[in-house]
């Protein structure tokens, strides 16, 4: 598994591409959600990368990326120019960015950061903002997600909120199980300080100047799913939830859409 040094942190990646070498192929960079890796894309990768060079790293912080200080300063803004370090290390231009969960979120931060190196978003199961409402879901009998965390210790935090990522009463028990296994590799104090950043993340304060494409069903398998929407007035669902599998939130800009990957169980 590659490795590179950006900024302050070592960051895994993979870089998939199964492309006839004699054709010149967009790149779709994954961006995995919250205290996720860039395993959650597995079963992405046979589709996409016989057609797309198709690049996913692991978030600071996560998987096998490095870990910061319990005192580092994060952001999404932080954690775009992450992204974008990958792209200049690795001489890539620009992108078609898919973010799930939290990736989605990040997306739009860098599309509106660095429109130029974005030829698309796609985003996955985003919240615009999360309100009082969803955090309140997440935080428990406590006052915040983060004490939610710090009470129950991170995996059994992931365990007992699952049923807001998947429908757990169509999943195999052995996904919900993995699920959790891979969320709380992630550390505590990074789980909790990235809680806080998403938390406070709004999407429609964002402006985004990147042209969005029309993607076509990709008929493979996603872990996740329970959607939440973007505002309708920059919004519009193609796909609804059937258990295991997801719907996307197209961004317009003008005249142009996408349209969403294909849920199915």
């Amino acid at each position: 598994m590659p490795k590179m040094k950006i900024g302050d942190g070592e960051f895994n990646y993979f870089l998939d591409n199964f492309t006839d070498p004699w054709l010149q192929s967009d790149v779709i960079f994954m961006h995995h959600g919250y205290c996720r890796n860039s395993r959650f894309w597995n079963s992405w990768i046979p589709s996409l990368a016989r057609m797309y060079k198709i690049l996913r790293f692991d978030v600071r912080g996560c998987g096998e990326s490095s870990i910061p200080p319990e005192r580092f300063p994060w952001s999404a803004e932080q954690l775009a120019q992450d992204a974008l370090g990958l792209l200049d290390g690795l001489k890539i231009q620009r992108v078609h960015w898919v973010g799930e969960s939290s990736g989605g979120v990040v997306g739009v931060v860098f599309a509106a950061s660095y429109p130029d190196r974005v030829k698309s978003l796609v985003v996955c199961d985003s919240p615009a903002n999360f309100g009082d409402r969803l955090l309140s879901n997440y935080a428990g009998d406590r006052e915040d997600p983060a004490a939610g965390i710090e009470k129950l210790g991170f995996r059994e935090w992931c365990i007992q909120t699952m049923g807001l990522r998947i429908d757990k009463s169509k999943a195999d028990p052995r996904l919900v199980d993995w699920y959790a296994s891979e969320m709380a590799k992630t550390p505590e104090h990074v789980a909790k300080a990235l809680f806080r950043v998403f938390g406070a993340a709004d999407i429609p304060k964002q402006s985004i100047q990147c042209s969005v494409r029309n993607f076509r069903r990709f008929r493979t398998w996603c872990p996740f799913a329970n959607s939440r929407s973007l505002p309708r007035s920059g919004s519009q669902i193609f796909a609804e939830n059937r258990g295991i599998g997801i719907r996307a939130n197209g961004m317009n800009q003008g005249n142009e859409r996408f349209a969403a990957y294909d849920s199915w169980t």
